[in-house]
């Protein structure tokens, strides 16, 4: 039999990866997002350690605080995203009507056909029909409920050990690395480039935390609806580049369409939205960030769809963090620094 090469079993364990880590994501995402938050945090722990606070302490006050305002972003969003969901054909028929649409909107007014149908329905099946959805509703939303609080417990529980043992960890592997014997305290190479990842998973958020207060602001003193739900849609969108902002000035949009009548009200919130973004894209981050963020388009929208494939939004949203991790990890490392140059423009 014709033994493989090495590029053919190259291109196997790379088949074989991805296909694992497809497979994985039940396991996978809540280890990948709790990194990603310990390289966030790791900076807030390192103040709290210069304080003389104890390693234990800090990591303890750090998921704490985070389950707190967790929790608080909760009670405070997902009731007014509920409502906006819930009333979703009710803001399609009046955008139909201040744009005077004469068709249909399509599938969502078959949902009203399907209600006219069930008039015609005997009253005991009818009884059966409502009974049945609504608790085919009430089981979804206790399934999606407890999934969501079982990964969020998941997510704070590696971010503890993360936070406190990774450390360890970092130092034991460096000298597997480069075989010491004797116990370094710290290490140059691995150590410092944790340190430089997670200055920028930290300034990014900062940046996009500032970004959503910003519009929130604006929002409210415009009288726009719910301003805290979509300044904080506009802050997660910001960590997608390009598509997010796009999805955001769309559906800022849609809102100030449906809930206002002059013209000024209806566009202000977009152009808002759109000079910020400007702002913050022109600005605030090259400024912040430097060159970490000159990327590719192409990278990083083949890089987005790769993981949006793999596993959907939640892949999206941790697409682009990856991607410049790798890419400070290239520029520290001088064997692999030459590669850094295919993610640039």
């Amino acid at each position: 039999m014709k033994k493989m090469n090495r590029w053919e079993l190259k291109v196997l364990l790379i088949m074989a990866s991805v296909y694992i880590v497809a497979q994985s994501q039940a396991f996978l995402f809540p280890i990948f997002l709790a990194f990603l938050l310990y390289l966030l945090l790791n900076p807030v722990q390192n103040a709290l350690i210069k304080f003389k606070i104890p390693r234990i302490l800090a990591s303890a006050i750090i998921v704490t605080v985070l389950a707190m305002v967790v929790s608080l972003g909760i009670s405070f969003l997902v009731g007014p995203a509920y409502s906006w969901i819930e009333k979703a054909p009710e803001h399609f028929r009046t955008l139909e009507n201040k744009l005077h649409i004469k068709r249909s909107l399509g599938k969502i007014y078959r949902v009203t056909e399907s209600v006219q149908e069930m008039g015609t329905t005997p009253t005991a099946q009818l009884k059966v029909k409502v009974v049945s959805e609504a608790s085919a509703i009430g089981a979804s939303v206790f399934e999606l409920t407890t999934s969501a609080m079982i990964l969020l417990i998941s997510i704070f529980v590696l971010l503890f050990f993360f936070l406190i043992y990774f450390k360890f960890f970092i130092q034991n592997l460096e000298k597997v690395i480069y075989h010491h014997i004797r116990f370094r305290k710290e290490n140059p190479f691995i150590l410092n480039l944790q340190n430089q990842v997670s200055r920028y998973m930290l300034a990014f958020t900062l940046i996009c935390a500032g970004l959503g207060i910003c519009m929130a602001t604006a929002l409210w003193l415009i009288n726009f609806p719910n301003p805290l739900l979509w300044g904080a849609m506009v802050m997660f969108l910001t960590y997608i580049p390009y598509l997010g902002h796009l999805i955001g000035i769309i559906t800022i949009f849609f809102i100030s369409l449906v809930t206002f009548d002059n013209y000024w009200q209806m566009f202000a919130p977009s152009l808002i939205y759109l000079i910020f973004v400007t702002l913050e894209g022109q600005i605030v981050t090259p400024m912040l960030l430097g060159s970490r963020l000159n990327l590719n388009p192409l990278i990083v929208f083949l890089n987005m769809f790769f993981w949006g494939w793999i596993w959907g939004i939640a892949g999206v949203l941790i697409s682009v963090p990856l991607l410049v991790a790798i890419k400070i990890i290239l520029a520290y490392i001088p064997e692999w620094e030459r590669y850094k140059i295919l993610l640039e423009k």
